[in-house]
């Protein structure tokens, strides 16, 4: 008789085991995506800079980033803090000085806007302009 039980607990065990493995992973799976957000992206930021044909574009979904540089040890990181009805707020790193405001302390948080770019210098004198661009479904 303690065969029979110690066979039916060896095929019992891993059974449970494996559903509990598998209900854990479905609840917890996101697609990768952050638990808050759905993943689309309502518009794109487009980075560029006066020293740099270089084009980066990154989704509006807030906790993406993007690291760029302007070719003379100008690196920079932009991260997409928050995105709004048509604004995106952003942080950059290390801190630049607003471009229309020259004499102003250097700063983290930029917003973004359709229509109105965020525009900075970085320490290397370096122009950077993020911009909104609509997504265009062709």
């Amino acid at each position: 008789m303690p065969s029979r039980l110690l066979r039916a607990a060896r095929l019992i065990v891993p059974l449970l085991a494996l559903t509990l493995l598998g209900l854990v992973a479905c609840a917890s799976d996101s697609g990768g995506a952050d638990p808050g957000s759905d993943e689309r992206s309502p518009f794109l930021l487009r980075i560029q800079s006066d020293a740099s044909t270089d084009k980066w574009k990154i989704p509006a979904i807030k906790g993406r980033g993007q690291s760029v540089t302007d070719g003379s040890g100008g690196d920079l990181a932009i991260t997409v803090v928050d995105v709004g009805d048509g604004t995106a707020d952003i942080r950059v790193d290390p801190p630049v000085t607003p471009a229309d405001d020259p004499g102003s302390e250097p700063r983290t948080d930029f917003t973004v806007a359709n229509g109105d770019p965020a525009k900075f210098v970085s320490e290397t004198g370096t122009t950077w302009t993020v911009s909104y661009e609509e997504i265009s479904v062709e």
